[in-house]
Formats: C-alpha cells, structure tokens, sequence
C-alpha cells in the first residue's frame, strides 16, 4: 500500500509538469508520444491489477503474479521507458544509421534475455494461500534468478550512459 500511495503522490507532482509540456497542444499522434503514454500510464493498470484482484487460491496468485507483476507489465513497463531512452539516445548522436543498427542489437540483446529469466523465475514460485486473505497469496520460494534482470538493466544503463556522456 505505502509504494501506492508513493506512486499516486510522484504522479500528482509530475502531472502539472505533464500538462504543460505533452498535452498543452494539440498535438499529431507520433510512435513516440503513443509509447510515452504507455509507459507512464501502465503502472496504473499493474497497481489496479495487484492491489484490487482476487487473490483467493494459488493458481489465480500465479497467473495475476505472471501477468501483472513480473513476467509481462512490469518487465514491458521498464522495457518501454527504456526505449523512450533509447530514442532520446539516438536522437542526441543525429539519428546516425550506424548507431541505429548498434542500440537495436544492444536492446533486444538485453531484453529478451530479461524476458526468458523472468519467466523461469516467476514459474518456479511456489504460492501458498495466505492465512490472512485480504492480503493475496504467500510465495514460498523459487529460484533466485531474477536478481540477472536487474544486472541486464544495469549493463544496459551503463552503455547507455557511455553514449550520452
């Protein structure tokens, strides 16, 4: 609940900020400006997901924690922002053909190794019913893999950075 709330008060002080910059115009849909929306507006979808769905026997808990939280939304959600990165990227090197080719090789060269780690680590949990059930299913291990995920997106941003600086 307290990472909600610190969502929903990140998202109140960056909105004024967003009105002014992306919807002060009316403005032609580009690529970009659809895959900005998405990946500022889905973790509105995973919180909803999470927080409201019925989480009553073990198989509902894989299949909400599958799809919602590590396996496809959260994983997309950071896959698209990195994008937008990537973009901003690309555009600071003058769009050069050669860097095209590099950073898309670079991205999905990262990312869908993310993808296959995350499923193996959200296949191998183990849910248990919790005894209190207002709050969701209790995971009783797995393997430890994920913690690769997080060192994919940590090359990713260190060659990202060494484009940028």
């Amino acid at each position: 609940v307290s990472s909600t709330v610190l969502f929903l008060y990140d998202w109140m002080l960056t909105f004024p900020v967003e009105l002014d910059v992306v919807w002060s115009e009316i403005r032609p849909l580009r690529p970009l400006n659809v895959l900005y929306v998405i990946q500022r507006y889905m973790p509105f979808i995973d919180t909803i997901g999470i927080l409201f769905a019925g989480k009553d026997d073990p198989n509902t808990c894989r299949i909400l924690y599958s799809i919602m939280a590590c396996k496809w939304m959260y994983l997309t959600g950071i896959v698209l922002t990195e994008a937008v990165l990537t973009m901003r990227t690309w555009a600071l090197w003058g769009k050069d053909i050669r860097l095209t080719v590099g950073l898309t090789i670079f991205f999905v060269g990262c990312w869908v190794p993310s993808f296959y780690v995350a499923r193996l680590f959200v296949d191998s949990q183990i849910y248990v019913p919790s005894p209190l059930p207002q709050f969701g299913c209790v995971i009783l291990g797995g393997e430890s893999i994920l913690f690769v995920c997080w060192v994919i997106l940590m090359a990713y941003e260190a060659g990202g950075l060494m484009y940028v600086l």
